[in-house]
């Protein structure tokens, strides 16, 4: 296999990686907004839950990141933008 076609099979794998990382993250996002409902008491909030998903969108975040890193430097090595 050449070297061109491992490179365009990594660029694959990792926009789909990519694609469901966001997937995640955007689900994390949407669950800490409704658990933060400002109309509701503050003694009420589910904070244990709102950090608990706080620190687990960070992490998907931080992978999303270097997924993001590699897909760019894979594009180049292709001579893409």
């Amino acid at each position: 296999m050449s070297e061109y076609l491992r490179n365009q099979g990594r660029l694959a794998q990792d926009k789909e990686k990519a694609a469901k990382l966001e997937l995640r993250i955007e689900g994390f996002r949407d669950s800490i907004r409704g658990n933060l409902d400002p109309f509701e008491p503050v003694e009420n909030l589910k904070l244990d839950l709102v950090a608990e998903e706080a620190f687990e969108i960070r992490a998907l975040q931080i992978e999303l990141i270097e997924v993001n890193a590699e897909i760019k430097a894979i594009n180049k090595a292709l001579g893409r933008n």
